[in-house]
């Protein structure tokens, strides 16, 4: 097959994924089973290769313009970025079907598609590629997703039920947790700790797992001013905190990024140029 074909087909079956919505939404599933003939119908044959002009059964082994092949790849690539929740969700979806797509293995993440039978043609191949993915799904979440996950994992771990259980993990409400969380950021003052270097650590860490919980909805530039408004008035801060302020103002509030508020906050401690030393990024 050519370079040309193949990147046509896993272009085209990254479409077909992406046309189809998340696993919850049951008119995707009525539409897909309304197009797909049914099991025992006449002209079909699901144990053995059918006869040309028959009806084929559709399953998660044979969705795609090619059968799952009978060797599993060796590894599956790891997003840039780990699925941290809602606020990403979209960007992780698309990089986990296109890798699936790659092997035209898509179709198993979707629960919309049947998956074959012990009778099938097919089944024990796709056992051990829907049981391959399951295993690799979860290595792409983030930390705080990856504990929740394995604390109560699915007793079915193919691919299709582990892909749901991370969908609704993503998109689960956290109300108490998110509130304290942040809650303890909108709070954190200098006066609870007794060294600088401790309130700086806890307001960058408070600042981070605000933002987890809340899919991203803690702009850094708001939380420089509140910072730099903290430590006003601090003993022997006044000068640099006023310094910084009018450095801020110059700034473009919608060019402002982490980097620039860890760089900020390090500063204090003139570890502007490594702000990852005390407090690194967390996933």
């Amino acid at each position: 097959m050519s370079t040309t074909t193949t990147q046509h087909r896993i272009n085209t079956e990254i479409l077909t994924c992406l046309q189809v919505s998340s696993p919850q939404n049951p008119a995707t599933s009525q539409v897909a089973s309304s197009q797909q003939p049914q099991k025992g119908s006449e002209g079909a044959s699901p144990a053995n290769d059918p006869p040309e002009g028959a009806a084929v059964y559709i399953t998660q082994f044979n969705a795609g313009d090619d059968n799952l092949t009978d060797t599993l790849p060796t590894s599956l690539p790891v997003p840039a970025e780990y699925l941290a929740g809602k606020r990403n969700w979209v960007y992780w979806e698309f990089i986990i079907r296109s890798s699936l797509a790659m092997y035209n293995a898509a179709a198993l993440i979707r629960k919309d598609i049947p998956r074959p039978t012990k009778g099938d043609k097919g089944y024990k191949t796709w056992r051990r590629w829907s049981g391959h993915v399951g295993l690799w799904l979860p290595t792409t979440l983030s930390k705080r997703l990856l504990n929740e996950y394995l604390a109560d994992p699915p007793q079915d771990c193919y691919a299709d039920e582990v892909f749901d259980v991370i969908y609704r993990l993503a998109h689960k409400w956290r109300g108490v947790e998110t509130q304290t969380t942040i809650l303890r950021y909108t709070r954190i003052a200098p006066s609870s700790f007794g060294r600088p270097v401790e309130f700086i650590d806890a307001f960058m860490e408070a600042y981070l797992d605000a933002n987890a919980v809340s899919d991203g909805c803690f702009h850094p530039y708001p939380a420089a001013l509140r910072f730099l408004d903290s430590l006003q008035d601090e003993d022997g801060l006044g000068i640099w905190v006023r310094i910084r302020e009018a450095e801020l103002a110059q700034k473009d509030i919608k060019l402002y990024k982490d980097s620039d508020l860890r760089a900020l906050v390090y500063d204090m401690l003139g570890l502007g140029s490594q702000p990852d030393v005390l407090v690194p990024l967390r996933p």
